[in-house]
C-alpha cells in the first residue's frame, strides 16, 4: 500500500512538471521547433567559427552580426505587418525560407566576399518573418497558469536536439566538410514546414501601422521590458565570440560540438522544475536568481582555459540562462495577451531584445579592431549586459494578475482555433 502510494504521489508529481492541456496550434509549433532547434544546433554554434576559419578577423565576423541586427531593428515591424495580414505561420514558412537561402549563401562566401552581402540580407529577412509569428503563435494559443511550464518543455524539447545537434554538427564537418553541413541543415529547415502545414491556419486578417511598433517600445509600461531585454546583449556575445573562444583552445569542430552537448544535457534536467516553480511561485525571484548566477558564469569564463573549465562554465552557464530566459518568456506571452495586442507586444520584445545585440556588436566591434581579440573584455561586457536583465519589469502583483488573466475558450477537438479571438 505505501508503496502504491509513493508511485502514485511520484506520478503526479512528474505530470505537474507538465502543461495539463496543449493546443493543436502548440503541438504543431513543438514539433517543429524540434525539427529546426536540430538544425540550428548543427551549426549555429559553428556558424562564427566558419567565417574564422574562412580568415576573416574577429571584428569583421562582429561587423557582420552587426549589419544584420541593424537592419533587423527596422524590419521587425514590416514582420509584424505580414503576419497579421497572412497569418503566424505563413510568416515562419517564409521565414524558413529564407534560412535556407541564408545557409546558401554562407556557403557561397567561400568563392566571393560579396556573398557577406548577400547573407546580411537574408539573413534580416528571415528574423523578420520568423520570430515574430513563432512568438505571436506561441503567446496567441499558451495557457495562463501554465506558462512557466509550456515555455519550459519547449526548452527541454530544445535541449533534447540541441544535445545531439553540435555533435552531429562537428562530426560532418571534420568527416566532409561544412557544404555537406549546408545541404543537411538546409532539408532540415524545410521538413520543419510540415506540422504547421498539416492544417489550415484560420485567421482573420488585419492592419498595423508601421511607426505603431515604435510607439509601443517607447511607451513608459513598457519601459521596464525595453531596459530589461537590453541583456540580450549577451547573447550576442555567446553566439559569436563564445563559439571561437573555445575553438581556439579545443582546435577541432568535433571537440568543441561534444563538449557543449555534454554541458547541454546536464543542464536541461533543471528547465523542468523551474517551469513548475514559475507557474506557481513569483517570476521575479526566479529571474533575479538567474541572472545572479548568469553574471557569476561570464565571470567564471574569465578564467577558464581548459577542455573541463570550459565544460563546467559551459554547462553552469546554459543552466543559468534557461532559469532566467523561462520567467522572460513566459512574461512575455502573458503580457502580450494581457494587452490584447500580441503582434505588437511581441514586435516591441524583438525591438528591444536587438538592440542589446546592437549595442553589444558595435561595441565589441569598436574594440577587437583597435586592440585586437580581447576574449576576457567581451566576457567582462556580457556580464554587464546580464545585469540589464533585472531590469525586466516584474512585480508580485503583475505575476499574480497575468494567472488570471481571462483567456478565449478554444474547443479541444477543433483543429484550428479563430486567430481573430484577440486583437493581433
Amino acid at each position: 500500500m505505501e508503496l502504491h502510494s509513493f508511485f502514485h504521489n511520484a506520478n503526479n508529481g512528474l505530470r505537474s512538471l507538465f502543461p495539463s492541456h496543449l493546443t493543436q496550434e502548440l503541438k504543431e509549433l513543438y514539433t517543429t521547433t524540434a525539427f529546426l532547434s536540430f538544425a540550428s544546433a548543427s551549426f549555429v554554434l559553428f556558424e562564427p567559427i566558419y567565417l574564422y576559419t574562412l580568415g576573416y578577423p574577429l571584428w569583421g565576423i562582429l561587423a557582420f552580426y552587426f549589419a544584420i541586427y541593424v537592419g533587423y531593428f527596422f524590419t521587425i515591424p514590416l514582420g509584424g505587418k505580414f503576419i497579421k495580414r497572412y497569418g503566424f505561420e505563413h510568416g515562419m514558412l517564409l521565414g524558413s525560407l529564407f534560412q535556407v537561402l541564408y545557409y546558401l549563401s554562407l556557403y557561397c562566401i567561400h568563392f566571393s566576399p560579396l556573398f557577406l552581402g548577400v547573407a546580411v540580407i537574408v539573413c534580416i529577412l528571415q528574423k523578420t518573418f520568423f520570430w515574430p509569428g513563432f512568438h505571436s503563435d506561441f503567446a496567441m494559443f499558451g495557457r495562463a497558469g501554465e506558462r512557466g511550464r509550456e515555455v519550459g518543455n519547449l526548452a527541454i524539447l530544445d535541449s533534447l536536439v540541441v544535445i545531439i545537434g553540435p555533435v552531429f554538427g562537428g562530426v560532418i564537418i571534420g568527416l566532409f566538410g561544412f557544404p555537406v553541413l549546408f545541404v543537411i541543415v538546409s532539408v532540415i529547415v524545410l521538413l520543419s514546414n510540415i506540422p504547421i502545414m498539416m492544417t489550415r491556419e484560420i485567421f482573420t486578417p488585419s492592419k498595423m501601422k508601421y511607426w505603431d511598433s515604435f510607439k509601443e517600445l517607447c511607451k513608459k509600461e513598457n519601459r521596464p521590458y525595453t531596459l530589461g531585454n537590453l541583456g540580450y546583449g549577451e547573447e550576442l556575445i555567446v553566439l559569436t565570440v563564445w563559439p571561437i573562444f573555445i575553438y581556439t583552445i579545443l582546435g577541432s569542430t568535433t571537440a568543441v560540438g561534444s563538449t557543449v552537448a555534454a554541458a547541454t544535457l546536464i543542464s536541461g534536467l533543471v528547465v523542468l522544475y523551474v517551469g513548475k516553480v514559475i507557474d506557481t511561485s513569483h517570476k521575479k525571484s526566479v529571474l533575479r536568481l538567474g541572472v545572479l548566477f548568469y553574471i557569476l558564469a561570464w565571470l567564471f569564463r574569465l578564467m577558464v582555459g581548459t577542455i573541463s573549465g570550459i565544460f563546467l562554465v559551459d554547462f553552469f552557464a546554459r543552466t543559468s540562462k534557461q532559469v532566467l530566459s523561462l520567467p522572460i518568456l513566459a512574461g512575455l506571452y502573458d503580457h502580450a495577451i494581457r494587452t490584447t495586442h500580441v503582434v505588437r507586444a511581441v514586435v516591441a520584445f524583438e525591438m528591444s531584445l536587438v538592440l542589446g545585440k546592437i549595442l553589444a556588436s558595435g561595441g565589441l566591434l569598436v574594440v577587437f579592431f583597435l586592440f585586437g581579440e580581447q576574449w576576457r573584455l567581451a566576457f567582462g561586457a556580457a556580464a554587464l549586459f546580464s545585469l540589464f536583465y533585472l531590469g525586466y519589469g516584474y512585480s508580485a502583483s503583475q505575476s499574480n494578475a497575468l494567472a488570471k488573466t481571462p483567456r478565449p475558450v478554444f474547443s479541444p477537438s477543433s483543429k484550428k482555433a479563430p486567430r481573430s479571438a484577440l486583437s493581433r
